[in-house]
């Protein structure tokens, strides 16, 4: 996660989402961290999911 605090860029990368449509990817995430998106981030300004094949394939 980055960002100033209040407006964040969050990429995460898990095998929790094989299989999972890009929308089900966030739903995830945002389950996850709801309680902290709620005291202390206005906006999530940037998400981005990948399962580890895909983040592997975006480094060659």
């Amino acid at each position: 996660m980055s960002g100033d605090g209040r407006h964040v860029c969050i990429d995460v990368v898990s095998s929790a989402f094989d299989g999972q449509s890009a929308v089900n990817r966030q739903r995830i995430v945002y389950k996850a961290i709801w309680e902290e998106l709620q005291s202390t981030v206005h906006a999530v300004h940037q998400m981005t999911t990948k399962h580890p094949s895909e983040a592997a394939a975006s480094h060659q």
